[in-house]
């Protein structure tokens, strides 16, 4: 992944770093409009269902689903912007291209491609760079660019997999961790929580999971299939803008590209 543009990542901390500070925004102001309250409201007003839910998460699950949460933002947020098919294939970029290829400025387009750092300018960039050992090397060279460059995002994808899958089980081992809790730590001691807090604080966890891992894996689902989409988009683009330039730049005598 050493080839993955400096511009992604950056964008990824950046995003990491707003989702950080929307959910610690938020979460304190939920604490400060519940405190007053807790002075005026009657014992049946007192608790609102978010504040004890977030009172069940507890210590140690609370904040595995907060950097679960946080995680699974910043992945949809980045692949819906990387992913959209107008980022990965602009439309600017083959017009621009196409333009200085039929004014016969290979070296402009060539410069053209080589600072765009869009997926479609990745991949023409390599095909170009093997243009003068024949069309074909330079189809070659497009696609293992292309597929290096979709490598790189299904890495990324791969990650609300994992996401998916590990929302689920947390709330699975919160349950049991509640129940093993409860047998032995309750034996004996009235401090210890009952099976039913036990019970309702391990279901909390399961339910905020299992919630995030739906949201994981439909976004998991909707990232692999428009992957799949701009991918194929990019290599059908950069074949045509290839060829276009590999037949334009051609001699009269038919020897192969001029440039």
């Amino acid at each position: 992944m050493s080839d993955v543009p400096d511009g992604r990542k950056t964008r990824l901390m950046g995003l990491w770093l707003l989702c950080v500070v929307i959910v610690v925004a938020g979460v304190a102001a939920i604490a400060g409009l519940a405190g007053p309250r807790e002075a005026t409201s009657d014992a049946t007003h007192q608790s609102s269902l978010l504040r004890s839910m977030v009172h069940a998460a507890g210590g140690v699950f609370g904040p595995l689903l907060l950097i679960q949460g946080i995680g699974v933002m910043a992945l949809i947020v980045l692949l819906g912007m990387e992913l959209r098919l107008k980022n990965a294939v602009p439309a600017g970029l083959v017009n621009d291209f196409s333009d200085l290829v039929n004014k016969r400025r290979f070296r402009d387009a060539f410069e053209l491609v080589r600072s765009h750092r869009s997926m479609l300018g990745q991949v023409l960039y390599a095909g170009i760079g093997c243009l003068r050992y024949g069309l074909e090397e330079a189809r070659r060279a497009a696609d293992q660019k292309a597929e290096e460059v979709r490598a790189g995002y299904a890495h990324l994808v791969c990650y609300l997999l994992i996401f998916a899958i590990s929302g689920i089980l947390l709330g699975v081992v919160a349950l049991l961790f509640g129940l093993v809790q409860q047998h032995f730590i309750g034996q004996g001691s009235e401090a210890a929580p009952t099976l039913t807090d036990a019970l309702g604080r391990g279901l909390v966890v399961l339910l905020v999971g299992t919630a995030l891992s739906l949201a994981a894996l439909g976004a998991y689902l909707l990232s692999r299939s428009q992957l799949n989409r701009v991918s194929h988009s990019i290599r059908f683009a950069a074949d045509d803008l290839l060829t276009q330039m590999y037949f334009a730049s051609k001699p009269a005598a038919g020897l192969g590209p001029n440039w």
